[in-house]
Protein backbone atom coordinates (compact mmCIF):
# COMPACT_ATOMS: atom_id res chain seq x y z
CA UNK A 1 0.00 0.00 0.00
CA UNK A 2 2.52 2.60 0.63
CA UNK A 3 4.00 2.09 -2.31
CA UNK A 4 1.07 2.75 -4.30
CA UNK A 5 1.35 6.52 -2.42
CA UNK A 6 5.12 6.68 -2.96
CA UNK A 7 4.52 6.18 -6.76
CA UNK A 8 1.68 8.90 -7.31
CA UNK A 9 2.42 12.65 -6.75
CA UNK A 10 0.61 13.99 -4.10
CA UNK A 11 -0.96 16.81 -6.29
CA UNK A 12 -2.27 13.93 -8.42
CA UNK A 13 -3.33 11.65 -5.30
CA UNK A 14 -5.39 15.09 -4.05
CA UNK A 15 -7.12 15.23 -7.24
CA UNK A 16 -8.43 11.59 -7.51
CA UNK A 17 -9.00 10.21 -4.03
CA UNK A 18 -9.88 13.78 -2.20
CA UNK A 19 -13.06 15.67 -3.16
CA UNK A 20 -12.19 19.11 -5.38
CA UNK A 21 -11.98 22.76 -3.57
CA UNK A 22 -10.92 25.27 -5.31
CA UNK A 23 -10.85 27.62 -2.70
CA UNK A 24 -7.62 27.56 -0.88
CA UNK A 25 -7.30 27.34 3.10
CA UNK A 26 -9.40 29.72 4.45
CA UNK A 27 -8.18 31.83 7.77
CA UNK A 28 -10.72 31.66 10.50
CA UNK A 29 -9.77 33.58 14.19
CA UNK A 30 -9.34 31.53 16.68
CA UNK A 31 -12.58 32.41 18.51
CA UNK A 32 -14.71 31.77 15.42
CA UNK A 33 -12.55 28.80 14.91
CA UNK A 34 -13.59 27.05 18.02
CA UNK A 35 -17.21 28.01 18.23
CA UNK A 36 -17.79 26.56 14.82
CA UNK A 37 -16.22 23.40 16.18
CA UNK A 38 -18.55 23.62 19.43
CA UNK A 39 -21.45 24.18 16.66
CA UNK A 40 -20.28 20.37 15.40
CA UNK A 41 -20.27 18.70 18.17
CA UNK A 42 -23.78 19.87 18.48
CA UNK A 43 -24.81 18.43 15.16
CA UNK A 44 -27.02 15.27 16.75
CA UNK A 45 -29.45 17.89 17.99
CA UNK A 46 -32.35 17.73 16.07
CA UNK A 47 -32.09 21.57 15.23
CA UNK A 48 -28.73 20.66 13.01
CA UNK A 49 -29.40 17.32 11.77
CA UNK A 50 -31.84 19.07 9.47
CA UNK A 51 -28.78 20.82 8.03
CA UNK A 52 -26.34 17.19 7.69
CA UNK A 53 -25.06 18.62 4.38
CA UNK A 54 -24.07 21.51 5.57
CA UNK A 55 -22.23 20.44 8.67
CA UNK A 56 -20.30 18.21 6.42
CA UNK A 57 -18.96 21.23 4.36
CA UNK A 58 -18.70 23.05 7.74
CA UNK A 59 -16.40 19.96 8.92
CA UNK A 60 -13.94 19.86 5.44
CA UNK A 61 -14.13 23.81 5.60
CA UNK A 62 -12.62 23.54 9.29
CA UNK A 63 -10.48 21.22 8.43
CA UNK A 64 -8.48 23.12 6.08
CA UNK A 65 -8.64 26.45 7.68
CA UNK A 66 -6.01 28.17 9.11
CA UNK A 67 -6.41 29.56 12.63
CA UNK A 68 -5.09 33.10 13.64
CA UNK A 69 -5.15 34.35 16.53
CA UNK A 70 -7.76 36.77 17.25
CA UNK A 71 -5.57 40.15 17.70
CA UNK A 72 -3.65 39.01 14.78
CA UNK A 73 -6.94 38.77 12.14
CA UNK A 74 -6.57 40.89 9.16
CA UNK A 75 -9.16 43.87 8.67
CA UNK A 76 -10.01 42.41 5.13
CA UNK A 77 -11.03 39.34 6.37
CA UNK A 78 -15.09 37.95 7.24
CA UNK A 79 -15.47 36.90 10.48
CA UNK A 80 -18.33 35.85 12.55
CA UNK A 81 -20.82 38.79 12.89
CA UNK A 82 -19.23 41.14 10.44
CA UNK A 83 -21.09 43.26 8.27
CA UNK A 84 -20.26 43.02 4.85
CA UNK A 85 -21.11 44.81 1.46
CA UNK A 86 -21.36 42.69 -1.75
CA UNK A 87 -22.31 43.31 -4.79
CA UNK A 88 -23.89 41.41 -7.71
CA UNK A 89 -22.29 40.86 -11.22
CA UNK A 90 -25.32 43.11 -12.15
CA UNK A 91 -24.12 45.87 -9.96
CA UNK A 92 -26.93 45.39 -7.37
CA UNK A 93 -25.21 46.00 -4.04
CA UNK A 94 -26.36 45.23 -0.53
CA UNK A 95 -25.60 44.89 3.29
CA UNK A 96 -25.34 41.66 4.79
CA UNK A 97 -24.54 40.23 8.70
CA UNK A 98 -22.76 37.07 8.89
CA UNK A 99 -24.36 35.51 12.24
CA UNK A 100 -24.35 32.19 14.48
CA UNK A 101 -27.45 29.82 13.45
CA UNK A 102 -29.32 31.34 16.54
CA UNK A 103 -29.34 34.77 16.12
CA UNK A 104 -30.02 34.47 12.26
CA UNK A 105 -33.06 36.83 10.62
CA UNK A 106 -33.44 36.79 7.03
CA UNK A 107 -35.49 40.14 7.01
CA UNK A 108 -32.72 41.69 8.50
CA UNK A 109 -29.98 40.54 6.50
CA UNK A 110 -28.58 38.41 8.83
CA UNK A 111 -27.56 34.79 7.42
CA UNK A 112 -26.33 32.02 9.52
CA UNK A 113 -22.96 30.52 9.08
CA UNK A 114 -24.58 27.66 8.27
CA UNK A 115 -26.73 28.96 5.09
CA UNK A 116 -25.07 28.05 1.84
CA UNK A 117 -24.16 31.79 1.50
CA UNK A 118 -22.70 32.23 5.23
CA UNK A 119 -20.58 29.12 4.19
CA UNK A 120 -19.50 30.91 1.33
CA UNK A 121 -18.59 34.20 3.21
CA UNK A 122 -16.57 32.97 6.32
CA UNK A 123 -13.05 33.71 6.00
CA UNK A 124 -13.01 34.93 2.27
CA UNK A 125 -11.82 38.58 1.57
CA UNK A 126 -12.65 41.65 0.49
CA UNK A 127 -12.42 41.90 -2.87
CA UNK A 128 -13.28 37.82 -3.30
CA UNK A 129 -15.36 35.94 -5.31
CA UNK A 130 -18.24 33.94 -3.86
CA UNK A 131 -21.16 32.32 -5.47
CA UNK A 132 -19.53 32.99 -8.70
CA UNK A 133 -21.66 35.78 -9.08
CA UNK A 134 -21.15 37.77 -5.99
CA UNK A 135 -18.50 39.66 -4.42
CA UNK A 136 -17.39 41.45 -1.35
CA UNK A 137 -17.34 45.02 -1.76
CA UNK A 138 -15.98 45.80 1.60
CA UNK A 139 -16.51 44.99 5.38
CA UNK A 140 -18.65 47.84 7.07
CA UNK A 141 -17.95 45.99 10.73
CA UNK A 142 -15.59 43.36 11.76
CA UNK A 143 -15.65 42.79 15.95
CA UNK A 144 -11.82 42.09 16.05
CA UNK A 145 -10.80 45.59 14.41
CA UNK A 146 -12.71 46.99 17.06
CA UNK A 147 -10.89 44.81 19.66
CA UNK A 148 -14.53 42.62 20.59
CA UNK A 149 -13.03 39.26 20.76
CA UNK A 150 -15.57 37.87 22.33
CA UNK A 151 -19.18 38.87 20.80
Amino acid sequence: MDGLFSMLPMQAFRQRFLKKTADAPRILSKIDYYRLQTILTHQQELAYQKRLKRMVKLRQLLLRARVCPCKEVPGDLVTMNSVLRVQSERGSEFTITLVYPRDADRKERKYSVLSGLGLELIGKRVGERFLESMQIIDILYQPESTGKFYI
